[in-house]
């Protein structure tokens, strides 16, 4: 893995609540990138992990907010592949064809209000991701 894909940030943007107000509502997905170095030929599935949501388990759930801040309610993160195929916390995505060399694996994440109502706040998550070739 690239040392600029072991630790980066996904910015997803300001959405208003109004956005997230109906249940099931996204935001707009904001595109990211892991990139492999130095690989052989293989296939691999791509596993992200975090503290899960309480509303909906597939989903990441927001992290604590800064001190003197308010947090959003009633949002969590969405991680999703190129395609905008949604991939459930704790599930391999689909297998990626992995190329001699460099791979460059594309990926998307947004806010989802898995029942509606969303609040306006802090809204920052984080997640791990895994790597596994076949």
């Amino acid at each position: 893995v690239s040392p600029k894909s072991q630790n980066m940030t996904v910015p997803l943007g300001k959405v208003k609540a109004a956005v997230l107000a109906a249940a099931g509502s996204v935001s707009t997905p904001s595109k990211f990138t892991i990139d492999l170095l130095d690989c052989d030929p293989s296939k691999a599935k791509v596993t992200f992990t975090g503290p899960a949501d309480a509303a909906d388990p597939s989903l990441l759930r927001l992290a604590g907010g800064l001190v003197g801040s308010t947090q959003a309610t009633n949002v969590a993160v969405l991680i999703a592949d190129s395609t905008g195929k949604q991939i459930n916390l704790g599930t391999a995505s689909d297998e990626y064809t992995i190329l001699q060399g460099a791979n460059s694996l594309q990926f998307q994440a947004q806010y989802k209000s898995p029942n509606g109502g969303a609040t306006v706040g802090i809204a920052n998550a984080t997640a791990q991701f895994t790597v596994a070739y076949n």
